[in-house]
C-alpha cells in the first residue's frame, strides 16, 4: 500500500489527472442539478402558460355564451313586446266594436220606440262625439296605470275578504277530512 501512495505522489502527472477527474465529476453533478432546475422551471412556465391559455379560452367561451344569451334574451323581449302590443291593439279593437254595437243597439231601440224619425244633424254629431269619447276613454285606461287602477277597483268593489278568510294548508286538510 505504501508503494501505491509513493507511485501516485511520485508522479505529478497522475495527481493532476486525479484532481481534474474529481473536479469534472463535481461539475457534472452541479450542471446536472442546474439543468434539472432549468427543465423544472421550463415545465412550470409552460404549465403556467398553458393554464393561462386555458383561462383565456374559458373567458372567451364565457363571453361568447354571454353574448348569445343577451341576443336571445333581447330577441325574446322584442317578440314578447310585439306580442303584447298586438294583443293590446286587438283587445282595443274588440272593445271598440263591442261598444259601438251596443250603442247601435241602443240607437236602434230608441229609433223603434220613436216614430221612425230621421236622424238630425245634432244626433249624428252626438254619435261622433260619443265615439271619440269612447276611444279616448279606452286609450286612457289601457295603460299600466289604468290597468293597475282597474285591479284596485276590482278588489275594492269585489266581495269582502272576510267571506273567504285565509287558511293555511294544514287548516284546509283538516277541514277536508
Amino acid at each position: 500500500m505504501d508503494s501505491f501512495f509513493e507511485l501516485i505522489f511520485g508522479n505529478f502527472f497522475i495527481v493532476i489527472i486525479i484532481i481534474v477527474a474529481i473536479i469534472n465529476m463535481l461539475s457534472k453533478t452541479k450542471t446536472g442539478n442546474q439543468s434539472r432546475d432549468r427543465n423544472t422551471e421550463r415545465e412550470s412556465t409552460q404549465e403556467r402558460r398553458t393554464i393561462q391559455e386555458r383561462l383565456e379560452e374559458k373567458v372567451e367561451q364565457v363571453k361568447e355564451s354571454y353574448q348569445q344569451a343577451a341576443e336571445t334574451l333581447s330577441s325574446e323581449v322584442e317578440e314578447t313586446t310585439n306580442t303584447f302590443e298586438d294583443q293590446r291593439q286587438a283587445q282595443y279593437e274588440q272593445l271598440k266594436q263591442r261598444i259601438q254595437s251596443e250603442q247601435q243597439y241602443d240607437n236602434m231601440k230608441d229609433k223603434s220606440n220613436v216614430d221612425l224619425k230621421l236622424p238630425t244633424q245634432a244626433a249624428v254629431n252626438q254619435d261622433a262625439t260619443e265615439d271619440m269619447d269612447v276611444n279616448n276613454y279606452i286609450t286612457k285606461n289601457l295603460t299600466k296605470q289604468g290597468l293597475a287602477e282597474s285591479i284596485v277597483m276590482a278588489e275594492v268593489l269585489g266581495p269582502p275578504r272576510a267571506l273567504n278568510p285565509y287558511q293555511n294548508i294544514a287548516m284546509k286538510r283538516r277541514r277536508n277530512q
